[in-house]
């Protein structure tokens, strides 16, 4: 039951990060950020927070421990919130990049899948994220996750 709770938190999370840097963009003027002149919203501490309070909730996740089925819906909860971001916006972009940089923070959850888990979430992962793309964080979850698979 509390490794449910767990679950819910990673959501809600990620939700809350992504209203809060919405929240950060429309308090900006259009031209923050130009020329080193203003608060850019890349600089803004809601990105820290937002990875301070995912790397807490992973360790809770592997101290816990949550079932490979568990681990393996937040991993994929993790990844598919980039996907969830379009590129159109400066803020959306924002959060995209650190969506895609937060993945490595996900790193300590494979070692709970199970081989075909790993498997199955490494082909789903590498079909959305084409390795030609891939930021170094997603290449090393990738890596992670087709090791995990290999076991």
């Amino acid at each position: 039951m509390a490794n449910e709770r767990l679950l819910e938190r990673l959501p809600a999370l990620i939700q809350d990060y992504l209203a809060e840097v919405e929240q950060q963009a429309a308090k900006r003027g259009p031209t923050d950020g130009l020329l080193g002149f203003g608060d850019a919203l890349r600089n803004d501490a809601c990105h820290d927070r937002f990875a301070d309070g995912l790397q807490a909730l992973i360790e809770q996740m592997t101290t816990a421990p949550i079932s490979h089925t568990q681990a393996a819906f937040a991993l994929r909860c993790l990844c598919e919130a980039p996907l969830q971001c379009p590129d159109n916006t400066p803020q959306t972009a924002c959060a995209r990049w650190m969506l895609e940089a937060a993945q490595s923070l996900a790193l300590p959850l494979v070692p709970l899948l199970q081989p075909a888990d790993a498997a199955q979430l490494f082909q789903w992962y590498r079909s959305v994220y084409p390795r030609s793309r891939q930021l170094p964080a997603e290449k090393k979850l990738a890596k992670a996750l087709h090791q995990q698979a290999g076991k």
